[in-house]
């Protein structure tokens, strides 16, 4: 199953940025993220080789498995005052523009969540008009290379994408945004770098749902140079027997179900779709899977 491609001839990646991080419950991975928003060469991941150290198989303490989300005391951050409580809004630190006036202040936070309204709607072309002149003038803010980071890997921009995303790894030590970088060298054709990625991942044991995202990307990224059996057997060492299900975890089963049937083995593929029929009836493309399958 191939992967698509975007008007400049780029493949697109499996969508493993995680917008929630920004604006809330709302925008839930299926929807607005991970390997669901791509369809189904997302599961076509790693044909995974045996990791060389075993991984850790939970969070360090303190940490939610359900979120991802920065960790680090922030000093000051700002909301959008609207109307509408219910929409999503950016959470941005204002560190960096605190000595701006006001009246500058203002206007860069309202541009900035402006932008991420667009970026909830999908309309990415609208977010780079935005952040682009933004990145380059306030260079210092963290948020807006990792937001315009995700932006340029949504319009298949994988090499500018790295760009910004390293920026917003390098200034934060942040690695949650790790799995997308993995995602724009899989995009590239850099195995060597989406492995590379993966052991920093694996070795830095972050929250459960970051490193499911990875190991997703890398088990696509072995599938891609032909290696399902590793693919599978990677995914198959993820959290997949769990009784309460979360946005990640039922992208690792589509991953996995994804790869069960590219290998042949149709009955497990039909029941992880059906699986995932059970617990998010609307995810991606199951009920065609299933169908297809019968």
């Amino acid at each position: 199953r191939g992967r698509p491609n975007d008007r400049s001839g780029n493949q697109r990646g499996p969508g493993v940025e995680k917008p929630e991080r920004h604006f809330g419950t709302r925008a839930r991975g299926s929807q607005w993220g991970g390997v669901a928003r791509r369809g189904a060469h997302n599961a076509s991941i790693d044909n995974g080789a045996p990791r060389p150290e075993p991984e850790p198989l939970a969070p360090p303490s303190g940490r939610s498995e359900d979120k991802w989300e920065r960790e680090r005391q922030q000093p000051k951050k700002v909301r959008s005052k609207r109307a509408n409580n219910s929409v999503p809004v950016l959470e941005l630190d204002l560190k960096y523009v605190q000595h701006l006036p006001k009246a500058e202040r203002d206007r860069f936070v309202r541009r900035v969540n402006q932008a991420g309204d667009h970026f909830l709607e999908e309309r990415f072309g609208e977010v780079e008009q935005i952040l682009k002149p933004l990145v380059k003038k306030y260079r210092r803010v963290a948020e807006l290379h990792e937001l315009y980071g995700l932006t340029l890997y949504r319009l298949g921009r994988w090499g500018d994408a790295l760009e910004q995303l390293q920026i917003f790894t390098d200034s934060t030590g942040d690695l949650t945004q790790l799995p997308v970088m993995a995602d724009c060298h899989r995009a590239l054709g850099r195995l060597d770098l989406v492995r590379k990625l993966w052991d920093e991942l694996r070795m830095a044991g972050p929250e459960a749902s970051v490193i499911t995202e990875g190991r997703i990307v890398m088990a696509g990224a072995l599938a891609d140079v032909g290696d399902i059996a590793g693919g599978i057997r990677l995914l198959e060492q993820g959290p997949v027997k769990v009784k309460r299900a979360r946005d990640h975890h039922v992208r690792l089963w589509y991953a996995l179900a994804d790869l069960y049937e590219r290998a042949g083995d149709h009955q497990r593929a039909r029941r992880g779709f059906q699986r995932i029929e059970q617990v998010e009836p609307d995810f991606a493309d199951v009920s065609g899977r299933l169908a297809s399958l019968s």
